[in-house]
């Protein structure tokens, strides 16, 4: 037995063919109902098995290193482990080691909340041992571990290298690796860029207003692209793309350097179409893909994000993306 809202997913993905068929993609069809933890898009593999990992560990006390490239959300990850953590009602303290030189003092204070330490591995050596001598006065004074403020960090990806090269103190490092998370760069996790650029936009849009749509072949090189900056390179094209009011993101409104660096984008052919929005979009696959437990309590995590108003009539969305198409 099937309910409405599964009819409604394969309708809706029925519906955001026929859009791509006129060469615009529906970002509010197509990614309204993507997976998330909390504010973590998690479409691809790689994010689903991450999001398992943090719903794991979120509700332990375990200090957490998450290693990534700069601009891949690790920020926002530690965020998401605070709000799954038993400590969710007590401060999140966010230090930044690369600006603040403040010392670490008094971290005990904190209320049993987390301490966010981002981009520890940017501490000189001096700084690094005033830290693991503040965090060894605040264990020998908790009378528990609950009692001690948590300790979430953020890195880059070659931090063991550092500890073996003697570049970060390896007894700061072992007091507080109970943990570590390894966050993909966007290069690898390309399934989540739609999802992402779905939520960027629809931020920028403000409450109540359509999310932009895209040109078919903006997502060919959205997808074709390196990413160096991951994605906070995304936010910022979208961003600036935002200021201008437009309702149609064109390749026209990407930066040159882009273009460039991806070079001539392929034509999409109706073979493609058919097989990324139709083949196999049985109502089943449509369960599977969509309502299968990614490995965290599907009953715990937070409500998707609010999928398109299904009152509606689908003629509306018809209406809308032939006027975007008419201009």
């Amino acid at each position: 037995p099937f309910d409405l809202r599964d009819l409604i997913a394969v309708m809706t993905r029925g519906l955001a063919y026929g859009f791509a068929q006129k060469g615009i993609l529906d970002l509010e069809l197509l990614c309204g109902r993507c997976d998330r933890l909390g504010a973590l898009v998690a479409e691809s593999p790689e994010m689903r098995e991450l999001c398992a990992v943090i719903a794991q560990t979120g509700p332990t006390d375990s200090a957490v290193f998450i290693l990534g490239e700069p601009g891949t959300g690790r920020s926002l990850v530690a965020q998401v482990l605070h709000d799954y953590s038993t400590r969710r009602d007590k401060p999140f303290t966010r230090i930044e080691c690369g600006t603040d030189h403040r010392p670490f003092r008094n971290l005990m204070a904190i209320e049993r909340g987390t301490v966010f330490l981002r981009d520890i591995d940017r501490l000189p050596h001096a700084r690094q041992e005033e830290l693991l001598q503040e965090i060894d006065r605040c264990r020998s004074a908790a009378t528990s571990v609950t009692d001690e403020p948590r300790f979430t960090m953020s890195a880059l990806p070659d931090l063991r290298r550092r500890v073996d090269t003697g570049e970060f103190l390896e007894g700061l490092y072992r007091e507080l690796a109970d943990a570590t998370l390894e966050l993909k760069p966007l290069r690898v996790r390309k399934l989540d860029i739609l999802a992402l650029a779905y939520d960027i936009l629809k931020r920028e849009a403000g409450e109540g207003r359509n999310v932009p749509c895209l040109d078919l072949d903006v997502s060919v090189i959205l997808e074709r692209h390196s990413w160096p900056g991951n994605v906070n390179e995304l936010q910022e094209i979208l961003v600036r793309f935002s200021a201008s009011g437009h309702d149609r993101l064109t390749r026209n409104d990407l930066p040159k350097a882009m273009l460039d660096q991806v070079g001539d984008v392929p034509h999409v052919t109706e073979e493609t179409l058919r097989s990324e929005f139709l083949y196999g979009e049985s109502l089943k696959k449509m369960l599977r893909e969509r309502g299968k437990d990614a490995g965290w309590n599907v009953a715990a995590r937070p409500a998707l994000a609010t999928p398109p108003d299904e009152s509606v009539a689908l003629s509306e969305r018809e209406e809308r993306v032939d006027r975007i198409l008419k201009g």
